[in-house]
């Protein structure tokens, strides 16, 4: 798994191919185990694009629980990390769940500059 392969998943998150971003996340999660810190924050990553797939499909209950145990999963990683500011995202994820707002894209920041998405 690549940084391209990362950068990829984060496309396919914020284009809303949730399942096929859930895939890539997957793969990572598997490479760097379950017990790392990086396997904590791709697990989360999957749980969230599962959590849009189970809104998309109607079933409210399986997303806020799918969002309960990402959002537990990201107060354990760093602040800032994989070019991501983790409570930002975990406070979209909130708003999302509880105001049934439009889905949450993934924001990366990149060294001097402002947030950007990938591909923008």
């Amino acid at each position: 798994m690549t940084s391209e392969d990362y950068l990829y998943g984060i496309d396919l998150y914020n284009s809303a191919y949730w399942w096929e971003a859930h895939e890539i996340f997957e793969g990572f999660w598997h490479a760097y185990g379950r017990g790392t810190t990086a396997g904590n924050f791709f697990q989360a990553l999957i749980q969230c694009a599962a959590a849009h797939l189970k809104r998309e499909l109607g079933d409210e209950p399986a997303a806020h629980k799918l969002v309960a145990s990402g959002l537990a999963r990201l107060r354990q990683t760093p602040v800032h990390y994989m070019g991501m500011h983790i409570a930002t995202f975990a406070e979209d994820l909130t708003h999302w769940l509880i105001e049934q707002r439009p889905a949450v894209r993934i924001r990366l920041e990149w060294q001097g500059a402002q947030e950007a998405t990938h591909g923008r």
